[in-house]
């Protein structure tokens, strides 16, 4: 991505990325915080990273 200027990496994950949610809530939360690590590691090189938590027809943005 470095080497054409940039790019986009979306991840979709759900309702369960809470802790709560046992080991597959955790995993998905696990999801957002690598999502947002490297959208800040790598937003100077013009990538950008995105969450998008799909729940039951609701989407919300991370």
């Amino acid at each position: 991505m470095r080497e054409r200027g940039g790019g986009r990496i979306v991840n979709q994950t759900s309702r369960g990325a809470f802790p709560e949610s046992g080991l597959y809530g955790i995993s998905k939360l696990a999801l957002v915080g690598i999502t947002t690590t490297l959208a800040k590691r790598s937003g100077r090189d013009n990538i950008t990273g995105q969450t998008i938590h799909v729940d039951g027809g609701w989407i919300m943005r991370s």
